[in-house]
């Protein structure tokens, strides 16, 4: 269908799909509705994970973190990625993706990479800066050897925020998400104009969500006197008082504006790589742009980030022999019927001392069931997806046959789980990144 065809893949980090739906149909972000109206939407694609490393891993092996024990702290350079696959095929290789080791080590084959400086606090620079006119000069070049792959990975929208000053920011907006939401808005639409869509396949999705904060300032930055520390004591010991003293701010935040907040409202407040794994953080936009392919075409159906990569392969003609538990959806976008598959979704290890997250579990269109990963009788949870979208009431109690069945389903799959120990990044390099992206 699409033999030898160029493909540009963009990741945006931290894009849910419920940011999406705010998005659709709204004059503020013309460039991503067009990009709707000419491509194929899957409205709900599922994240196996809601870190960066575990989730972008699944996209580019099409198998579960469990099984390809790629992630934040560590990579499983044995598993045969997108990438190793369009090397073979003779594919040239570049990349535009942050300074961070999981970027630096997925891309550390390629032809030409640029890995930006990401430094959330003290000089970040997004696509309104400099990385927006970097994709653009690295679309136009003329001595691309082809067939190629471009891959972007889109920082802008991981928290805390870098609002650009720089910007003609719609009368309307009111949040500084929505802000970014449109400086990405203006960009998406740059980039695609500098495609050539009639020799390119474009893939654009995301990690995951985002607990997206209706109390602002919540990651509050140190103030620049108590940052002067660091010229009077060593290192180490002013880092951790100054994330000492951060996590203390934001948790006396969070007190003083719980009872003022509903539900809803407080669920914002919540960070990732804990206990939850609602919708917001595992439901990401999935967006297809293939010459071939019917235009603005919209799919409901659950799919997964593991589909991922055997539908590339299968759109390039490319055959694939690895053991993955992805499967193509080009029959899906060809308008013929395919069964729903079912998500295995996990929280991912917040410190390089964890050998796993907290919580497993999996998602269909009809219930998402959750618990330990360390314990089935612990943190157990099972919502009906379709009579509560909003995932408020814990029906395990009223429905243990349904409880005991996902279960199960999820032992049979857990028993592939990959048990060979991988090689983890440096300590101290995990730590320092770790800090420079708000995490420390």
């Amino acid at each position: 269908m699409s033999k030898n065809s160029n493909l540009l893949i963009i990741t945006i980090d931290s894009f849910g799909s419920d940011q999406v739906s705010k998005m659709i149909n709204s004059d503020m972000f013309s460039n991503f509705n067009n990009l709707l109206k000419t491509g194929i939407y899957f409205s709900n694609s599922v994240s196996s994970s809601d870190s960066t490393g575990s989730s972008l891993g699944s996209i580019f092996t099409g198998k579960y973190p469990f099984k390809n024990k790629i992630g934040h702290f560590r990579f499983n350079s044995k598993i045969k990625t997108l990438f190793d696959k369009l090397s073979e095929k003779e594919y040239s290789l570049y990349s535009i993706t942050p300074d961070i080791m999981f970027f630096m080590e997925l891309t550390k084959k390629f032809t030409k990479n640029i890995h930006y400086t990401y430094d959330e606090r003290e000089s970040w620079n997004g696509l309104n800066h400099k990385i927006g006119n970097q994709i653009l000069d690295e679309l136009n070049k003329q001595n691309k050897k082809s067939p190629w792959l471009l891959y972007i990975h889109l920082m802008d929208l991981h928290l805390p925020l870098k609002v650009p000053k720089n910007f003609n920011y719609n009368k309307n907006i009111s949040n500084d998400f929505e802000k970014i939401l449109c400086v990405l808005d203006f960009w998406i639409g740059k980039i695609i104009e500098g495609v050539d869509l009639e020799k390119t396949t474009v893939i654009i999705t995301s990690d995951h969500g985002e607990y997206v904060p209706v109390v602002e300032n919540l990651d509050v930055e140190i103030p620049n006197k108590l940052k002067g520390l660091k010229k009077n004591l060593p290192k180490n010991l002013t880092d951790t008082i100054l994330t000492f003293l951060q996590k203390e701010k934001r948790k006396s935040i969070i007190r003083k504006n719980k009872n003022k907040l509903n539900e809803m409202e407080n669920r914002t407040l919540l960070e990732r790589n804990d206990v939850y794994l609602y919708d917001q953080i595992i439901l990401t936009p999935l967006i297809i742009l293939n010459k071939n392919f019917k235009q603005g075409k919209i799919i409901n159906q659950q799919v997964r980030h593991v589909d991922i990569f055997p539908t590339i392969l299968d759109i390039l003609q490319i055959k694939n022999e690895e053991i993955i538990d992805g499967i193509s959806l080009k029959p899906l976008i060809m308008e013929k019927k395919m069964d729903e598959e079912i998500a295995v979704i996990e929280t991912a290890p917040k410190t390089p001392k964890e050998e796993v997250g907290k919580i497993i579990g999996l998602r269909t269109s009809d219930y998402k069931y959750l618990r330990s990963r360390k314990n089935s009788n612990e943190y157990i949870s099972l919502y009906n997806i379709k009579l509560d979208p909003l995932e408020k009431n814990n029906i395990k109690n009223s429905e243990k046959a349904i409880v005991k069945k996902y279960e199960r389903l999820l032992s049979k799959l857990l028993k592939d789980e990959n048990q060979e120990t991988v090689k983890e990044f440096d300590e101290k390099c995990i730590e320092e990144e770790l800090k420079k992206l708000g995490y420390m």
